[in-house]
């Protein structure tokens, strides 16, 4: 039994009404004054039983109208299994299967199986179910059918994969079919419940209801704590040693110490140990690794047990080509912004070495030499040099510029043309800024995040014109950072310098990215991303290839050239290398989990037991979080109550008739 609006049940306290009422009714035997009673005869006192008789039930009656009147407002409801409330009918059992990697940790998935066929064997009679299986795509295994034997098949098969599950898509995904279906449904999720696969509005885990159909959901956890992990969250190279990064989450001191062991083109290098430490970050590093020129296959492994062991290996791609020259023009060699610019670019993180060459030492006819090329400050570029880089521009060349204090001095802007008094150059703002929008679909902006760190002091105002693109933007709406088109060539120009005096852009990590993508951008080389999450998918038009071929990691053939005519986009769903074989180049891709599904953290119960009442609508404190074989619906019962309402009105109308006209002895 429920409640729908308890508080009315306070109206119960009305029934003191007619009990004080009756309490002044009765009344007492009327005395009269007589002479004297020696010549009457004894007899004994007559009690009018029937008359006492009536006046209780009277009583009751009005009792009993205002209790039932208070209970029907509150909305009484019975809780049934739903093939017996009326109106229901057939029930559409929606069974999603969480098959996401964090489902392979300690036979999480093993107790998602069994869930679900006992979900199956106990499916009443009439209704249907449907089996889901849930990661980075929402795949329907089994339709709508009430053969349990094809829906027990169904789940045959499964295993785990290697994505991530967002449960916000999920439920949307499920909410389509809720539309579509007319029939009442019962949702069912098993799943290990992440705390990293709830989306950031919660409201996203509840469809929107339309109609009267009943929806119902159930869920059922199979892990019910949080478990420690370790994994390994990264492989960096730099040019002494490569490193391995082994992340601990929810671990304890005391345990044994980790050993790691890394494996580079199949062969088995080096294995290292280190004491392990609580929660947090253990950095191994091997030094001295030779690698082949080219891409190189890096396996590192934890080779200490834990509870999640499908974590315990990462893969890597290290690519060894020979660098790339950029030739950076300066005015002053020796200056910042050109510490910083080769320290960037000699991270390992970019496949390019800076060229240090003074402004006024430069021979224009080496332009040609260079796929891109760096000028630290615009303004100190002379009119024969802006010539032959405007030049340089339009037979298809690449710029990055900036704007420094040199340019204060120009009129125009070298090389982009902007006029002074357009560009605004006549006046610096010297007040600090913050960066408001940032184009992240542009190609050199993929980290495009880490530009809302940066302070901006000083930058000169331009105004975008017809061949500008404006890329990332102040918090006035003026752009920080433009790129400017001109004939064949593109430029991407800073409106500020890269000395760390104008801003802070230098010493900020997504420099070192920034970098790396405007190189690859800027120099024609592909986008193709040497790492990758599993669920991810690949789509080589996007990498700048028309064709190619793609074998897995288990050298099954991913894409053919064949299938390139038709469809350019392949689900990265296995961990491990995929080759990427295109016109001219061969390339590697490594395909690692998603560190979000190594994360130990679940929902807890309050948490599931809010999703389970924001997606009904009403509050089910009692139904347990795991939900039952067979699911439940209620039953409103207030139009009975008000039946008998006027039912007990109409007898205590009735009766209380019969009462006044005995009282007035007629």
């Amino acid at each position: 039994m429920t409640l729908l609006a308890p508080l009315f049940l306070l109206g119960i306290a009305a029934i003191a009404l007619p009990l004080f009422l009756h309490r002044l009714q009765v009344q007492s035997p009327e005395r009269e004054p007589f002479s004297s009673g020696m010549f009457l005869l004894a007899s004994e006192q007559r009690v009018h039983l029937q008359k006492r008789l009536r006046y209780l039930l009277l009583l009751a009656l009005r009792i009993a109208l205002l209790a039932t009147l208070a209970i029907a407002f509150a909305g009484p409801a019975l809780r049934l299994p739903e093939r017996l409330v009326p109106g229901q009918g057939p029930t559409l059992h929606l069974v999603a299967i969480d098959a996401s990697f964090s489902m392979q940790a300690d036979g999480r998935f093993d107790r998602a199986l069994a869930e679900a066929r006992t979900l199956i064997e106990t499916l009443p009679p009439g209704d249907k179910a449907s089996i889901i299986l849930a990661g980075p795509t929402t795949v329907f295994l089994a339709e709508a059918q009430s053969d349990k034997a094809v829906l027990k098949t169904a789940l045959a098969a499964l295993e785990p994969g290697a994505g991530r599950l967002d449960l916000g898509e999920l439920m949307e995904t499920l909410e389509g079919v809720i539309r579509e279906a007319r029939e009442p449904v019962a949702v069912h999720i098993i799943s290990d419940f992440q705390a990293t696969g709830t989306p950031a509005r919660f409201s996203d885990l509840a469809p929107e209801r339309t109609g009267d159909r009943w929806i119902g959901l159930q869920l059922h956890p199979v892990a019910d704590t949080a478990e420690s992990n370790r994994f390994i969250s990264g492989v960096r190279r730099d040019r002494e040693a490569l490193e391995i990064s082994v992340r601990g989450l929810g671990v304890q001191t005391g345990e044994a110490d980790l050993r790691v062991a890394i494996t580079v083109n199949g062969e088995t290098r080096q294995e290292q140990s280190q004491p392990a430490t609580a929660d947090g970050e253990t950095v191994f590093r091997f030094p001295d690794q030779g690698f082949a020129r080219g891409d190189n296959r890096v396996i590192a492994e934890l080779l200490t047990e834990d509870p999640w062991p499908g974590d315990n290996r990462y893969y890597a791609v290290i690519d060894n080509s020979d660098l790339k020259p950029v030739l950076v023009l300066t005015p002053d060699p020796d200056s910042r912004a050109v510490t910083y610019i080769e320290t960037a670019l000699a991270t390992g993180l970019t496949d390019f070495r800076a060229e240090v060459v003074a402004i006024q030492d430069l021979d224009p006819r080496i332009l040609g030499r260079y796929a891109w090329v760096i000028v630290l400050d615009l303004g100190a570029v002379n009119d024969p040099l802006a010539a032959a880089l405007t030049a340089y521009l339009e037979d298809g060349g690449a710029i990055l510029a900036a704007l420094g204090e040199r340019a204060l001095a120009r009129r125009q802007v070298p090389v982009s043309g902007q006029p002074a008094e357009a560009a605004g150059l006549a006046s610096v703002n010297g007040k600090g800024r913050s960066i408001a929008r940032i184009d992240a679909s542009h190609p050199a902006l993929k980290q495009g995040a880490g530009w809302r760190h940066v302070n901006v002091s000083n930058l000169f105002e331009i105004e975008a014109g017809d061949n500008d693109r404006g890329l990332v933007f102040m918090d006035d709406g003026k752009p920080l950072l433009l790129e400017h088109s001109r004939g064949a060539g593109k430029m991407l120009l800073l409106a500020s310098g890269l000395d760390n005096a104008w801003n802070d852009l230098p010493v900020h990590p997504v420099f070192v990215g920034f970098l790396a993508e405007a190189g690859r951008y800027l120099g024609g080389e592909d986008g193709l991303e040497r790492q990758r999450l599993a669920g991810a998918r690949l789509i080589l038009q996007q990498s700048g290839y028309a064709s190619g071929q793609v074998i897995d990691p288990e050298g099954g053939t991913a894409l053919t050239l064949a299938d390139t005519r038709r469809s350019q986009e392949i689900p990265l769903n296995r961990l491990g290398f995929y080759q990427v074989y295109t016109p001219g180049r061969e390339r590697l891709i490594a395909v690692n989990p998603d560190p979000r599904e190594s994360e130990p953290d679940i929902m807890t119960a309050a948490a599931l037991q809010s999703w389970q009442d924001a997606f009904s609508g009403r509050a089910t404190s009692e139904v347990a979080a795991t939900g039952s074989a067979e699911t439940t619906a209620e039953l409103p019962i207030w139009r009975w109550l008000l039946i008998l309402l006027v039912l007990v009105a109409l007898l205590e109308s009735l009766l209380g008739n019969a009462h006044l006209i005995h009282r007035a002895g007629t």
